[in-house]
This record gives C-alpha cells, sequence and structure tokens, in this order.
C-alpha cells in the first residue's frame, strides 16, 4: 500500500479525503472558519470580473447558516445524554479519571472520539506508557511503575496504515504517525515484536532521519501487536465518508445559494439611477451606487431608476429553503422545522426508530473501539483484558415519567409493594430526579430533618394575637 513512499509521505488513499475533511471541519465551526480569509474563495468562488474587495462585501453581507454545526452537536449531544457505562475494577479507576496523555477522563476521551468520528470518520488511539524526564525507555518507565495512558490521533496526523494478519486476524503491522510538525513515530510489527522508531525532520535538508528506535516490553518480553486502534467504519484501515459530511455538503450549497438571493436583495434594495440625454457620457456600471448615462437622439431627456421586477428572487428563495430542508432530511429531526407538515405519527415513530438505530450503531462502535484501547491499558497493568470497558449510551428517546406515572408509582410506594430506594430508581431513570441524585446524601439529610423537628407534644398551638386577646378578656 505504501510502496515507495517516504516516511512522510501521506498515503494516497488518506490524503485523497484530507479536502473533505477540512470542509466538515470548517463547516461545523461555522463562520469564523467560512468567511475567514484564507477560505472565503473555497467555500464562495469568485466570480470572474469582481475584484477581491467586491467578493470580500459579497461575502460580509451573506448570511451562514449554521446547519452542519447544529446536527453535529445534537448527535453528540443524544449520544452522551446519558452517562456511560464504565467497567472497571477499585485499583483502576483513577487510571480512568486520566486516561490521557493530557489527563482527561474516559468520558472525556469518549467525547473527543466520538466529535473527531462524525466529522472525519478516522481516528487513531494508541496506548502507551510515559518515560519520565530523565529519559527513561518505556520498559524502564514501565519497570519504574509508570502508568498506560491513551493519546488521540486525528485522521490528518494518520500518515498511513499498513494492514496484516497476526495470530489470523487482520490487525495494523505499520502505522506512521504524524507527532509533531518536526517527529514522526514509526509503529512495526515483525519478527514476533513491536517496535516504536522516531523520526526528527534536520532542519539543515528538511528530510527526517531516525533518532530512536525502541522495543517496548511487559515483563521482559515484547508487546504481541501494535496497541494502535482505528476507530472507522472502514474495517480495511482506510478512510470512509464522514457521518456529518452529507450534511456539511449541503450546508455549502446553501451558503452558495444564499450569497445569490443575499447578491439581489443587495441590488433590489439599491435602484441604479440613469440618465440619457443629447449630451449624456456612458457609462458601463450597474451596480448599487453607480450612475448609468447615455446620449439620445434628438433632444429628450429622461431621468429614471432602474429597478428589479422580476421573479428570480422568488426561486433563490425558495432553492434556500429547499436546501434547508435536505439539510434535516440528512441531519436528522435536529434540523427539522417546527412549522413543517404535520406527519402521521407512525411514519414519525419510524423515522426515529430508524434515526436512532443508525445513531446507536455509531455509539456501539465508539464504545468498542475505546474498550479495545482500554484492553491494551488493562494489559500493561496486568489486569484481564475484560476488566476494563466502554459502552456509551444508545438510549435517545424520552422516557420521562407524566405526573399520573408518578402519582401511580408513589402510590405504590406507600402501599408497600417495593422500598423507597426501589421507588427513587424509578423516578431516576424517568428522568423526574436527574441521574446524579445521590440517594445516601438525600437519606442523610431526611433523617437531619427529621431529627430536628420538635416533638409531636411538645407543640404550641398557633394563635393570632386577636384569639389571645378574646381569651383573655373571657
Amino acid at each position: 500500500m505504501t510502496t515507495g513512499l517516504k516516511i512522510d509521505d501521506i498515503d494516497p488513499r488518506i490524503a485523497a479525503w484530507h479536502q473533505e475533511w477540512k470542509i466538515n471541519r470548517d463547516i461545523v465551526e461555522g463562520e469564523r472558519a467560512i468567511k475567514a480569509d484564507a477560505s472565503r474563495k473555497l467555500y464562495l468562488p469568485m466570480e470572474s470580473g469582481l475584484s477581491d474587495a467586491q467578493h470580500a462585501a459579497i461575502v460580509a453581507r451573506t448570511p451562514f447558516f449554521p446547519g452542519a454545526s447544529r446536527a453535529y452537536e445534537g448527535l453528540l449531544g443524544l449520544i452522551f445524554r446519558k452517562a456511560a457505562t464504565v467497567t472497571a475494577p477499585n485499583n483502576a479507576l483513577s487510571i480512568l479519571e486520566t486516561i490521557t496523555a493530557d489527563y482527561l477522563t474516559v468520558d472525556d476521551l469518549a467525547e473527543e472520539v466520538a466529535g473527531e468520528f462524525l466529522k472525519t470518520n478516522f481516528v487513531g488511539l494508541l496506548v502507551d506508557v510515559a518515560a519520565n524526564s530523565e529519559g527513561l525507555s518505556v520498559a524502564q518507565a514501565e519497570a519504574a511503575g509508570s502508568r498506560p495512558f491513551i493519546r488521540v490521533y486525528t485522521a490528518e496526523s494518520i500518515l498511513g496504515v499498513e494492514a496484516g494478519t497476526i495470530g489470523g486476524l487482520l490487525a495494523p503491522v505499520r502505522v506512521r504517525l504524524q507527532e509533531d510538525s518536526n517527529t514522526i513515530l514509526e509503529l512495526r510489527f515483525e519478527g514476533g515484536a513491536y517496535t516504536v522508531t522516531k523520526w526528527e525532520r534536520v532542519n539543515a535538508t528538511g528530510e527526517y532521519v531516525v533518532t530512536d528506535t525502541m522495543t517496548p516490553l511487559r515483563n521482559g518480553q515484547p508487546l504481541p501487536a501494535i496497541p494502535f486502534t482505528l476507530v472507522s467504519t472502514n474495517r480495511r484501515y482506510a478512510p470512509a465518508k464522514a457521518k456529518i459530511a452529507d450534511v456539511a455538503r449541503l450546508n455549502k450549497q446553501h451558503y452558495i445559494a444564499s450569497a445569490n438571493l443575499a447578491q439581489c436583495d443587495f441590488f433590489v434594495s439599491h435602484p441604479t439611477p440613469y440618465l440619457f440625454g443629447p449630451k449624456g457620457v456612458a457609462s458601463l456600471s450597474l451596480a448599487p451606487g453607480a450612475f448609468i448615462s447615455g446620449e439620445t437622439k434628438g433632444g429628450d431627456v429622461k431621468i429614471g431608476m432602474l429597478e428589479y421586477s422580476g421573479q428570480a428572487i422568488e426561486q433563490l428563495a425558495h432553492r434556500v429553503t429547499s436546501l434547508n430542508s435536505d439539510m434535516a432530511k440528512v441531519g436528522s429531526r435536529i434540523l427539522a422545522d417546527e412549522k413543517s407538515a404535520v406527519e402521521a405519527a407512525e411514519t414519525m415513530k419510524v423515522k426515529t426508530a430508524s434515526e436512532n438505530a443508525a445513531l446507536a450503531s455509531t455509539a456501539r462502535l465508539i464504545s468498542r473501539k475505546i474498550t479495545d484501547a482500554l484492553k491494551w491499558v488493562a494489559f500493561w497493568m496486568g489486569l484481564d483484558e475484560t476488566a476494563l470497558a466502554y459502552e456509551a449510551n444508545t438510549d435517545y428517546g424520552s422516557s420521562k415519567l407524566t405526573k399520573d406515572e408518578v402519582a401511580a408509582y408513589s402510590d405504590l410506594w406507600m402501599k408497600g409493594v417495593y422500598s423507597l430506594d426501589t421507588l427513587l430508581d424509578l423516578l431516576i431513570e424517568g428522568e423526574v430526579l436527574p441521574e446524579t441524585f445521590d440517594k445516601e446524601a438525600d437519606a442523610e439529610r431526611r433523617a437531619q430533618e427529621i431529627s430536628d423537628r420538635p416533638p409531636v407534644d411538645a407543640t404550641i398551638p398557633l394563635t393570632t394575637s386577636s384569639d389571645n386577646q378574646h381569651q383573655t378578656a373571657a
């Protein structure tokens, strides 16, 4: 796959997707990225005859609808709407609280991976053990008790992934990662051992040279594979279309259509004056602020304003609305117009189920890949490979209890059908109480409130001042 490529060459199968990834990222980021000087001609091509200043003015007055951004944030919000299920023994919980090289939690890691996956469908996870500041190798750091961590590599930092078979299974046998602008890591599995080679750029020539090679060991033995996990729907270790790509493409077309509509609106709101007479001077400008004049035969003078009177604006407006609708269709109901035609309940139910199933499939893939990386963490820690696992939420429908359902559950508790703990669990599951509700802390508060109340026989009936005066007079 990478025959003839230098260490810093990007695999052609990956390089072919770089432009699409940039578009996805910029459109999700929104107006700031779209209208930046370096990008504005990419998203709104400059027509011939326009000056750079005129094009910049068109860009400035064209609104950018954040459709892809809303879809992206909505999909992430659904995946992480409820807490994930994390499996870990007590002695590994602290590791999961600082699982990445920059000390993010496993939930933070999952959100980062999910976000990258939605935009590129190509994310790398490498499990490593840190060497200390004195320059120990990975193996020496492990012997000294250093902890494993997971590093995230974005799509653009993955230069190439070559696959082979290890133990009869398809797995990466060579991976090249752009560590920073001057450093490349080459991960290899050959001869039954995993090795890491560091390449660094030589400033004088700009070429990369090997500066270090190491063979990570655990208990004196080399690793049985490369501890690298590729998060992608393509099982052949190559890129595939990202989930947000179709929305981003339509969002780009929506922006161009909006620019055409904005231009029409600009011309319509600025009629062009004209003067035709015996001494007119010809002018070729036809734009707001221009003045058209020309010479006529005879002595008549004609003065007026050129105003638009066609139907194109209505068609352009319809085009913008149509693209909005298309984005809603491919970006899920997150972008749907609340005032759109009412659909049959069964039709809406089928659509919702289909969208939720597709998103649940995405969540399960991300969970599976993070769990694969956590298996390597468990390996470094000497735990069973099933000791660590991550399972993202796949419940995207609202399950909030109605008032009648809450009353029914409460009535069953008061009749002794189940315990207060069970009732609280039902209220948490039914979204009446927050997921963060602490039953033990609440029990302590309720016990304190009861202990603070005065005994029933010590209470004094409350009377008004007029009652007291009446009793005294009696």
